[in-house]
């Protein structure tokens, strides 16, 4: 299997304010995957709607008024940079969401979903962040982990 990219997106309407920024980062086998980083740094207030990308890898972006669609729900940062990072059974890959703001903690959990795009299929899972079946934490003040490898065992 392979992890072709990795999306945070809001799962239902999701409010993103001056200064905040989110990112994701994935290590495998304890090693940080840097074409599998992504990081989306917010200037301007703006209101997502759902189904709408927070975040997503490949890539590091920053939005300020002069580059945002001021109209509700018509925003979302730019899509992912797709990788061939290839997956043993034996990888144990793990996933980080970064929120630069403590106050995004709960929102980004009860509000945002990851879409894992992956084989060379481009087969899509999607995983809300508040299903039992995520089972995440957070492991320090900004980051909620994710061990992916459950999921590397089921969609293997």
């Amino acid at each position: 299997m392979e992890i072709r990219t990795l999306e945070l997106l809001a799962e239902q309407v999701f409010s993103i304010n001056t200064g905040d920024s989110f990112g994701i980062e994935v290590k495998i086998n304890h090693e940080l995957i840097p074409e599998l980083s992504g990081y989306d740094f917010y200037e301007y207030p703006c209101l997502l709607t759902s189904g709408r990308r927070i975040s997503a890898t490949g890539r590091s972006k920053r939005y300020s008024s002069s580059n945002l669609v001021l109209s509700i729900g018509a925003f979302e940062a730019e899509p992912p940079v797709p990788q061939d990072i290839r997956l043993t059974p034996y990888d144990h890959p793990r996933l980080y969401i970064i929120t630069g703001s403590p106050g995004q903690k709960t929102g980004i959990i009860s509000h945002g979903c990851i879409r894992w795009r992956y084989g060379a299929e481009r087969k899509i899972t999607d995983l809300p962040l508040r299903s039992p079946a995520a089972a995440g934490e957070w492991v320090s003040e900004n980051k909620y982990l994710l061990d992916l490898t459950p999921w590397l065992r089921i969609l293997g």
